[in-house]
This record gives structure tokens, C-alpha cells and sequence, in this order.
């Protein structure tokens, strides 16, 4: 459900993770689920210029667009992008 980091808490990690989240306010959960995205997005560049060393930045959001989203938004998002 959350993935390997969840599988290698303890029973008392999992329960004070739990309790620490439902401590948190609905704003705190809504900006800390936006960091995490923004994480994970940062990572996906990475990812990306390291799979493709001098890619263009216009490439990585190509790239980054066809990971991330639904193939139509993709398609729509990279379109509108190469009529700039």
C-alpha cells in the first residue's frame, strides 16, 4: 500500500507515522502531499537527463509529460509545447 519504506518499518514506526499524520491538519497533509510531489518530480528529471545526457529542457518536459500524465493530457501538453 505505501510501498518498500512502509514494508521495512517496525510495528511502532508505522503506528507513530500514522499518528503523526492524522495530527496533522487537512493544509499541513495538502502541503506536505505538494512537497512530496515536487520530490518526486525532481526525481523524474534527474532520471531523465541521466538516462539522456544534453537532452534539450524542451525533451525533458516532453518526457516528463508522457511519464507523468494521461496519454491524451501528454499528447496535449507536448503539442501546445512545440507551438510556442
Amino acid at each position: 500500500m505505501f510501498g518498500p519504506e512502509w514494508d521495512r518499518m517496525t510495528a511502532q514506526q508505522r503506528a507513530d507515522y500514522v499518528q503523526m499524520v492524522r495530527k496533522m491538519s487537512g493544509v499541513e497533509r495538502i502541503i506536505k502531499a505538494c512537497e512530496l510531489s515536487d520530490t518526486v518530480t525532481e526525481l523524474a528529471i534527474l532520471g531523465i537527463k541521466h538516462q539522456y545526457p544534453g537532452i534539450s529542457e524542451t525533451e525533458v518536459l516532453k518526457r516528463l509529460a508522457r511519464r507523468k500524465l494521461p496519454a491524451d493530457l501528454a499528447a496535449e501538453f507536448i503539442e501546445r509545447l512545440e507551438s510556442r
